[in-house]
């Protein structure tokens, strides 16, 4: 399929026949920006949200599934998840991307998940990383534990401070949709587990 195939629909006149034509004209450097994404779905799809307005219209409806996934968070953090999803190019004053759709909508689904396992889990701080990615974070006075979305999962940085002010650290990575190998770290992080998980 080529970039202009993927851009036409039948006409009224020609329903059920082989003829398209193209709902919008398409300069060729939107082709070659296509092509260069690759012929898959995801291609497909940064494709039509950097182009076409009616295709942005994608975003919206992703826009609106992370909003309704995120009903059950607390209202801080459902304005933090909205206010992370409106960044755009250069969010930090310079060439930072804005977060990516897929990015919060895992985000959003590891707290809906956390919330759902552990009782009253405490409200993290999230904040955007300059690649388009994000990092989770939880603080208590001995523990912290922050997540930071990367292209193939998540890193995971856990700190323990002793009585004596000494700080240890722990890492683990996990996969982006690993929610048993996830919820292990935030029990870690509670204090219910007291060895960081070996994953």
């Amino acid at each position: 399929m080529t970039a202009t195939e993927f851009n036409r629909l039948p006409t009224g006149s020609q329903f059920g026949r082989s003829g398209f034509t193209a709902l919008v004209e398409e300069p060729e450097w939107h082709r070659s920006k296509f092509e260069a994404q690759g012929s898959g779905i995801l291609g497909a799809i940064v494709y039509a949200f950097s182009y076409d307005p009616v295709r942005a219209g994608l975003a919206k409806a992703l826009d609106a599934i992370i909003a309704a996934s995120s009903l059950q968070l607390s209202l801080k953090v459902r304005q933090r998840v909205s206010e992370l999803g409106k960044l755009t190019k250069g969010w930090d004053g310079e060439n930072a991307d804005p977060v990516k759709a897929p990015v919060l909508a895992d985000a959003v689904e590891l707290l809906s998940r956390l919330k759902g396992a552990f009782s009253g889990p405490v409200d993290p701080y999230i904040v955007p990383t300059f690649d388009g990615h994000l990092q989770i974070e939880w603080h208590a006075k001995q523990r912290s534990l922050e997540l930071e979305a990367v292209p193939n999962g998540w890193n995971a940085t856990g700190t323990l401070t002793a009585g004596t002010g000494e700080r240890n650290y722990f890492y683990a990575e996990c996969a982006r949709t690993d929610y048993a190998e996830l919820e292990q770290l935030y029990d870690w992080f509670v204090g219910t587990e007291l060895l960081w998980p070996s994953l």
